[in-house]
């Protein structure tokens, strides 16, 4: 069954990247709902999944913790990101007052 469903996150991971190359807003929008989702576990849930297996040990409880909300703040990252890069045009100046891009020196 293991082996299914990693078969199944393969393939839904290549749709998703279909759908990403189709309309990186729409998908940019579906990453932001999925960051809020992911903080909310890692912020409200009563107690740490253990990835080590080890639950009497602080460094699990540290590794389990750190990990979910380096993630949500990534994907929250990259959800704006891929907004940022597909805006309708009335809006872009408005992100651009908000996100400021560093300017590239030429060389």
């Amino acid at each position: 069954m293991q082996a299914v469903v990693f078969v199944l996150l393969i393939l839904a991971g290549i749709v998703a990247y279909r759908v990403r190359c189709a309309n990186r807003f729409a998908y940019g929008l579906a990453e932001i709902v999925a960051a809020f989702g992911l903080m909310m576990i890692a912020a409200f849930h009563p107690g740490p999944v253990y990835l080590t297996g080890n639950e009497g040990s602080i460094f699990a409880k540290l590794l389990s913790t750190a990990l979910s909300y380096v993630t949500s703040v990534y994907l929250m990252v990259r959800g704006l990101d891929n907004i940022g890069d597909d805006l309708p045009p009335a809006w872009r100046s408005k992100w651009a007052r908000f996100f400021p891009k560093k300017r590239r020196h030429k060389t």
